[in-house]
């Protein structure tokens, strides 16, 4: 499609996808474009924080949660159907 000078629009969340398929990427926030790069010159980080408009130092911050006691659960199933509950608790 490029030899034929064919554009495409590509809206992702997929930060690692998009900097794979395009040659040039528009990073917008708020609904406005903050700028246009060459795909080649840009990372993921560096795409979220242009997003952002800050520095991310934890992406995937820690898990804090502690699962707690079950308190709706399946005890067992009937063999004819994986759907039939034999005990709700």
């Amino acid at each position: 499609m490029r030899g034929k000078g064919t554009a495409v629009i590509y809206i992702s969340h997929k930060m690692e996808e998009i900097l794979v398929i395009s040659d040039e990427v528009t990073i917008m926030r708020g609904g406005k474009s903050v700028g246009m790069w060459p795909a080649c010159e840009l990372t993921t980080d560096l795409m979220i924080r242009r997003m952002v408009s800050r520095n991310l130092t934890r992406r995937f911050p820690p898990r804090e949660n502690v699962p707690g006691d079950t308190f709706c659960g399946w005890r067992a199933c009937q063999p004819e159907s994986a759907f039939f509950p034999e005990r709700f608790l």
